[in-house]
């Protein structure tokens, strides 16, 4: 289950505002789908620092997450990137061959389509400890090729991760390859490519 899973009888319920009704008719202050979300944040921002990154929580969330800076060995590579994660409760059962399936909003895909910097999306399980990621422009040409008219004609589009783009050690090197390779002529400034980014 995701945090919009609807809840059983005598469970808090929304309100016309959006506000969280408990089942006594008083607004629940600590929802449990802003408990899950907090969860995932801080077991994501634990992942990545525990790799060696470095991920600067964005307040106000207005889209995205953290701002992730990249090390590589300690040292800083000057790549940063956003990242917005996206909690669930149950990774495997949204395995569909060799993808993970996810609905994201329109209007966030066009939101994280205008950013220069690469926007990351980790779908990450509060249980497991463990996500998928997949870089937005990977999303975005996938639905150009798919759903060409998906801006327009849709509130919500399914986005297929590949199950293969984990959140263990191989999985966040392959992110960072994958991050090298989207900024390389912006970070190459006319130097031949050495080493690993």
């Amino acid at each position: 289950r995701d945090h919009d899973d609807p809840r059983g009888v005598g469970a808090a319920s929304d309100s016309e505002d959006g506000c969280r009704i408990s089942a006594m008719g008083e607004p629940v202050r600590l929802a449990k789908q802003k408990q899950q979300e907090l969860r995932s944040r801080g077991q994501l921002y634990d992942r990545l620092s525990e790799f060696g990154w470095v991920p600067i929580p964005v307040d106000p969330d207005l889209g995205e997450d953290f701002i992730v800076q990249i090390y590589h060995q300690g040292r800083s590579t000057g790549i940063t990137f956003y990242l917005q994660a996206k909690s669930i409760t149950n990774l495997k059962d949204r395995r569909k061959n060799d993808h993970l399936s996810y609905d994201l909003d329109v209007r966030d895909l066009k939101h994280w389509e205008e950013m220069s910097q690469p926007v990351v999306l980790v779908v990450w399980d509060i249980g497991l400890w463990e996500g998928r990621w997949a870089l937005i422009d990977t999303i975005i040409s996938q639905l150009n090729q798919r759903l060409p008219d998906w801006r327009s004609n849709k509130t919500k589009v399914r986005a297929y991760i590949p199950w293969s783009n984990t959140t263990d050690d191989a999985g966040l090197v392959q992110l960072r390859h994958s991050i090298g390779r989207r900024l390389y002529p912006l970070i190459a400034r006319d130097k031949p490519l050495e080493g690993e980014m």
